[in-house]
């Protein structure tokens, strides 16, 4: 089951929105429908100033998660744990309606980057 909430206020810092958010996903075995029995909690903060002409804009997101899953499929897995957390930066600059630079990146991640199945890619979160 997945389940959360967004909670978003404008111009909470100056022009700036505020918001944050909230998801849990919680996941378990069903006959014939095995699962990583999953129990993660996602919690995010972001800051952000819209764009508008001939003004700064930006954008600012930490999101951390947490949790456990089961090693395998199998019923009687045992336990991992999850930790991963992740910040990302953007800042623009609007020239008029049609033109606009601006520059994103990752700030910084961190994580233990599960792999479900032997061909997965790392560097991912868990969903």
């Amino acid at each position: 089951m997945l389940w959360g909430g967004l909670i978003s206020c404008a111009r909470t810092i100056g022009p700036a929105l505020v918001e944050t958010r909230y998801l849990h996903l919680g996941e378990h075995d069903t006959p014939g429908r095995p699962t990583r029995d999953r129990s993660l909690d996602t919690a995010a903060i972001r800051f952000a100033r819209d764009p508008l002409p001939a003004r700064l804009d930006y954008e600012v997101e930490a999101i951390g998660q947490t949790g456990s899953q089961s090693v395998s499929l199998v019923a009687a897995a045992g336990r991992q744990p999850v930790r991963a957390w992740f910040v990302h930066g953007r800042v623009g600059y609007r020239l008029s309606k049609a033109v606009r630079l601006e520059a994103d990146a990752v700030l910084l991640a961190k994580g233990r980057f599960l792999r479900d199945a032997p061909n997965a890619q790392p560097g991912r979160w868990t969903w």
